[in-house]
């Protein structure tokens, strides 16, 4: 099988529709693109989104990494969604989707049949990097120009007007291949996506009255005057609360504190639009006032994002010189007046707990000699991974199309996991 890939941009641009959408910043907008219709043409176009955000995504990631054996996964999932990408085009009308599902057919092919070398540690030819950095190019530069189609909304004649054109535009796809997929967009920073299970025992063995949990939500808005308190219906779950109505003179509020312990786990306004006076480093500093007042000290800001005039900022803990990504808790600032007005603390709750750590083995500098490109930052970190946590050193370089964070494991040197930072508007996130 041929490795020229002589029209990849083109070819990308078909399908690439629902890449912009993926990476259009506001949380807002994705989550209400999730939940849109699932018939026909939209449903399609729906899926493309997020099978597409993952394979610009995985192919960044590829070319930056230095494992054989996450190389050859990140290949493996560009396969996958290559396959899953041409299920989705054979629903739209067939005189839209035949030589643009031959393409993606290839390109799995063509990330299947490298896998083996790479598995087994061979380092991809030139030929190959100079393919997979064009087609990385090509699909940054038409997220770009199809972000401006999706702020005005999507509808099946807009998208059937795309997919007619370029596939006239591009008749040889069957002489091209390419590689494709995996990754998920995470909204609000490192790590802020992964749930560990975690133990109900860290919240206490005491059980509280709501009338105790009542005073825990009076306690947490001190200073500030509460129009309205109302309890509502208990939550049950992994972790069972009180859920609570808050009303303040401007705002109306949700909060929950935790049957076991008494302690606050969330709190989220039930609308928000406010205006943007204060700038982020106001903000993060408003932020560990706050911290400070519940008796949570040594938090240092992870991520930060703005959002209808809110800034979220994750916070997670500093033990020994390690950021504790497993611990976060995550803010909601006011941008007007600084005030907290969300939080959320399930992840802190669940895993703060005093640790020892394992002796490193690397130090800073061995851990930069490890990674492929010139890393620009270092620090010792915990991560959650899998289900258990590792002690990772993490380093920021730049890539060909981007900022990322790769972890290289503090003990063996293995590289662990790498995050695409994707800068926006509104703030920073991770992939």
């Amino acid at each position: 099988m041929s490795k020229k890939i002589k029209v990849v941009v083109a070819a990308l641009a078909i399908l690439f529709l629902g890449a912009a959408a993926g990476l259009v910043i506001q949380y807002e907008e994705n989550i209400a693109l999730k939940r849109a219709s699932e018939a026909g043409v939209n449903s399609a176009a729906n899926q493309m989104m997020e099978d597409l955000s993952a394979m610009e995504t995985a192919i960044g990631k590829l070319l930056v990494s230095s494992d054989s054996g996450m190389r050859a996964g990140y290949l493996a999932q560009i396969a996958r969604k290559s396959e899953a990408i041409s299920k989705v085009i054979s629903f739209l009308p067939e005189e839209s989707n035949g030589a643009i599902s031959g393409f993606f057919n290839e390109s799995g092919a063509y990330a299947y049949s490298l896998v083996p070398s790479v598995a087994e540690g061979a380092e991809l030819e030139d030929e190959d990097v100079s393919q997979l950095a064009q087609m990385l190019s090509g699909a940054r530069n038409i997220n770009e120009k199809l972000s401006s189609l999706y702020s005005g909304g999507v509808d099946a004649g807009s998208l059937l007007t795309v997919l007619s054109a370029a596939a006239e535009e591009n008749g040889e796809l069957s002489e091209h291949d390419s590689g494709i997929s995996v990754p998920r967009l995470i909204f609000d920073g490192a790590f802020s996506d992964v749930r560990l299970s975690g133990s109900r025992d860290n919240l206490g063995s005491n059980t509280i009255s709501r009338e105790s949990a009542e005073e825990v939500v009076r306690a947490f808005f001190s200073g500030r005057e509460l129009a309205r308190l109302e309890q509502l219906a208990d939550v049950s779950g992994s972790i069972p609360c009180y859920g609570f109505s808050v009303s303040l003179p401007d705002l109306e509020l949700y909060a929950e504190v935790t049957v076991a312990g008494g302690h606050m786990l969330l709190v989220m306004p039930k609308s928000a639009a406010f205006q943007e006076i204060l700038d982020m480093p106001a903000c993060i500093e408003y932020g560990r006032e706050f911290l400070k007042s519940m008796n949570l000290d040594a938090l240092e800001p992870t991520y930060f994002q703005t959002y209808n005039g809110m800034a979220v900022i994750n916070f997670a803990p500093i033990t020994d010189g390690v950021l504790l990504y497993p611990d976060l808790i995550k803010l909601q600032i006011r941008m007007d007046t600084g005030e907290v007005v969300g939080y959320e603390s399930t992840n802190y709750l669940l895993s703060h707990k005093p640790r020892e750590f394992a002796e490193v083995k690397l130090s800073p500098e061995d851990a930069l000699g490890l990674v492929s490109s010139a890393g620009e930052s270092v620090r010792l970190c915990l991560i959650p991974l899998r289900g258990s946590e590792r002690l990772c050193y993490e380093i920021g370089v730049t890539g060909t199309d981007a900022e990322y964070l790769i972890y290289i494991d503090a003990l063996t040197g293995e590289e662990a996991e790498i995050l695409k930072i994707l800068p926006t508007s509104g703030g920073l996130l991770t992939l």
